[in-house]
């Protein structure tokens, strides 16, 4: 929202978690979707709302960024796309354009057993020392860029 905002846009934030289904798409040019991804899916609120705006959404160009720790690694971006087709599966709607992106490993935040998927699955045992703490993976630049091409096209 911040770089949109930068590059002399307004923008209008809606959290799926919070807000209720009814997405105000009245003048509305331009569409950006952000979603990340835990356990092979987007939130179900996610999903729900995208679902329900679908044949709205179709009518405008949209963007969907999608996040995930798969899409940090070169060999994870084919699995990181199945989450965007399933999603689509799922929800009837398929984004003009889709942007995969590398999300961050938190282990201060996960539960034992999201710290084992983590380490064992989607890190696939990658040497990876927990005791360095977080880790961000997004490349904000390029993100910043996508966004610019995608405004500006």
């Amino acid at each position: 929202a911040q770089a949109a905002e930068e590059m002399g846009h307004t923008v209008v934030m809606h959290d799926a978690d919070i807000d209720d289904l009814a997405l105000a798409l009245g003048g509305v040019d331009r569409v950006v979707l952000a979603a990340s991804v835990h356990r092979r899916r987007h939130p179900q609120s996610f999903e729900k709302l995208v679902q329900s705006q679908a044949d709205a959404l179709k009518k405008l160009p949209t963007l969907l960024y999608s996040v995930s720790l798969c899409a940090a690694f070169d060999e994870g971006l084919k699995e990181a796309q199945t989450y965007v087709d399933e999603m689509c599966d799922r929800t009837g709607f398929v984004p003009s354009e889709t942007v995969l992106v590398g999300g961050a490993l938190q282990f201060d935040k996960y539960q034992d057993y999201e710290a084992w998927i983590v380490r064992y699955i989607a890190l696939g045992l990658r040497n990876y020392d927990e005791a360095e703490g977080d880790r961000e993976f997004t490349d904000w630049d390029a993100l910043t860029q996508s966004l610019s091409a995608y405004i500006s096209s």
